[in-house]
C-alpha cells in the first residue's frame, strides 16, 4: 500500500502541478488542473492539494517529484479529482 502526504499549491510548487497530466484514456473524464486550481481560486468550498510520498512529511521543500494532484468539495461531498503522473 502507498502511502501520500498531502500539500497545499504554492507558489513553489504551482509549475510541478500544473505540467501533470492524467493518461489520455482519462482526459475526457476530468479536468484540467489548471481549471481545477482556477475553480478552487474563486470557490472556497474547494481545496486542492499536491501528492507527495510520505518521506516528504516534516521538511519545507520536497526532495522528490509530485506525485499528483487532488481537489476536494466540502459543502456538496462529491467531485473527487485526482491526477497523478505516469511513474505513481
Amino acid at each position: 500500500m502507498v502511502k501520500v502526504h498531502l500539500r497545499k499549491i504554492t507558489h513553489d510548487n504551482l509549475r510541478e502541478c500544473l505540467n501533470l497530466e492524467v493518461d489520455d484514456s482519462q482526459k475526457t473524464l476530468v479536468a484540467t488542473n489548471a481549471q481545477s486550481l482556477s475553480e478552487a481560486y474563486v470557490d472556497a468550498n474547494l481545496f486542492p492539494f499536491a501528492v507527495y510520498d510520505t518521506s516528504v512529511c516534516g521538511y519545507e521543500q520536497p526532495q522528490v517529484p509530485m506525485l499528483g494532484f487532488t481537489m476536494y468539495e466540502v459543502v456538496a461531498g462529491v467531485g473527487f479529482r485526482t491526477a497523478f503522473n505516469d511513474r505513481f
